[in-house]
């Protein structure tokens, strides 16, 4: 019959000790030291950062130099754009020369000087 050898079985299996591994020690609170398993996709939400001492000026100071990046290089960009209008005209393209312009006047290069002169040339595109 088969319940001698499953009699058998089971009291094998209870002789012999668990191998499963210390229990991980408890904090105060209940919780165990060890981080939580976590699902599904990771959270793409950026990270608060947290200053100390004088690293919030500095990292004021290093954001207040990324502005000032980002505008120069809108001016040089402005400038070059200035030039191929120029060089367009010279080369008797005036509808290139009209579509230039009104990349000048979007926007993003509205404050520049070079599309101050684009406005001024071309005042029917704006």
């Amino acid at each position: 019959m088969i319940w001698p050898s499953l009699v058998a079985f089971l009291v094998t299996a209870a002789a012999r000790p668990a191998e499963l591994p210390p229990p991980a020690p408890l904090l105060g609170n209940g919780a165990t030291t060890e981080a939580p398993q976590r699902r599904g996709r990771k959270s793409k939400a950026t990270p608060k950062v947290q200053y100390h001492d004088g690293e919030w000026e500095a990292a004021k100071q290093q954001k207040d130099v990324r502005e000032i990046l980002r505008v120069f290089k809108l001016e040089l960009d402005a400038r070059a754009l200035w030039a191929e209008l120029l060089a367009a005209e010279q080369a008797g393209k005036s509808g290139k020369a009209r579509s230039i312009a009104k990349k000048l006047l979007v926007e993003k290069y509205a404050e520049t000087a070079e599309a101050e002169q684009a406005r001024a040339k071309y005042p029917e595109l704006q």
